[in-house]
């Protein structure tokens, strides 16, 4: 065997090998994107089922406002958010470093992750509030991977009574009078709508 044919075969399986070597990559690398997606995904429906909880009947919320934000910006973004209830303040952090937004309700902590494998994957999570709507927040998470997992939800807050028998105004449940002009509760015979032919 000469050295041109050696030097073939040498190309021919360092060809095969890189090919099996890139699909290997890839198939890890996807992989990994799906596994960050639904772990995200989850984390990001079980804090979106807790706010809504948390805004459904509230007294008050806000997201403090940033002293660095630039006067020119319309919208209000935040990594953080203040709960007022009749059972006590809630806190939401978010710390973009680990990728987790922490709730805490007097000082039960509750952590809800968006980690990726990847350490240096950027992740942009925030709160917003636009002033041109009335009670609804946005939270918006963003995890720049390729391609990047963009997740979103608008809360609508319904803001509770502001007395202290409870959240919601008192409910009136008595029970309704019957509606004579229906007949219901009567004790009478229908009338014919149409007269009957006497003949």
């Amino acid at each position: 065997m000469s050295i041109v044919e050696l030097s073939i075969y040498a190309l021919v399986a360092s060809l095969v090998l890189a090919f099996f070597i890139f699909m290997f990559w890839r198939t890890r690398r996807v992989h990994e994107q799906q596994n960050i997606e639904v772990d995200s995904q989850r984390s990001f429906a079980m804090i979106r089922e807790q706010l809504e909880r948390d805004l459904a009947g509230c007294r008050s919320w806000e997201i403090p406002e940033d002293p660095n934000a630039p006067e020119t910006v319309a919208l209000r973004v935040g990594n953080s958010l203040s709960i007022e209830r009749i059972e006590g303040r809630i806190y939401y952090n978010i710390s973009t470093v680990t990728g987790d937004i922490n709730r805490n309700m007097e000082g039960n902590v509750s952590v809800y992750p968006f980690k990726c494998e990847q350490e240096d994957v950027q992740k942009s999570l925030e709160f917003v509030l636009d002033p041109n709507t009335v009670n609804t927040l946005s939270l918006r998470v963003e995890l720049k991977t390729v391609p990047p997992i963009k997740l979103a939800h608008n809360f609508s807050v319904r803001i509770s009574d502001s007395g202290n028998k409870g959240f919601f105004p008192e409910t009136d449940l008595k029970p309704r009078e019957p509606e004579a002009s229906a007949g219901i509760g009567q004790d009478s015979k229908p009338k014919s709508s149409c007269p009957r032919d006497q003949n």
